[in-house]
């Protein structure tokens, strides 16, 4: 009797371990998967982004990894395109398909992240509106002291010829 319950707690402790890791939730998920797309080569890393686009993803979930894993690669460091509009609204849909997937404090915290960079993309992209804005004025302004400097000129030459 005792072996047989030591064996069946070693098979328990041996399947446990062979359910694949896209089947958890929650908090484990966002670390396993971005540690998983850092850890790609070059060439994996390209691969895994361009099928990315090309999968239908249901709304279930059981596709709920693949949004997470569609959020992570968008906003990538080693993506050279970051879209982080598109990895924002992967990481919405994955958390709408996994409520529990709210407590995961690294995954909050990666979106946080996301939205003020995008955030100051847009920022960037209003002060650069800005700034060349204010060089055709600061251009209008050069050319009207130039005006008034010539005017200037013009007229102290007129003031001398009448003395």
């Amino acid at each position: 009797m005792h072996r047989f319950r030591l064996k069946l707690i070693f098979l328990l402790l041996i399947l446990s371990g062979c359910t694949p890791h896209y089947q958890k939730t929650g908090l484990q998920n966002f670390y396993n998967v971005f540690s998983e797309v850092s850890l790609m080569d070059e060439k994996a890393f390209k691969m895994e982004f361009l099928t990315l686009g090309k999968k239908p993803f249901s709304e279930d979930r059981t596709s709920s990894i693949l949004y997470l894993r569609g959020g992570i690669l968008y906003s990538h460091y080693r993506n050279p395109e970051p879209d982080y509009v598109r990895s924002l609204e992967e990481f919405e849909t994955y958390l709408r398909l996994e409520p529990d997937a709210s407590n995961d404090f690294l995954l909050l915290g990666w979106i946080n992240f996301i939205m003020e960079i995008d955030r100051l993309k847009k920022e960037i992209v209003k002060l650069r509106s800005n700034v060349e804005r204010l060089k055709i004025k600061n251009k209008e302004l050069k050319n009207k002291i130039e005006q008034i400097k010539s005017l200037d000129i013009q007229m102290e030459e007129k003031r001398k010829k009448t003395r």
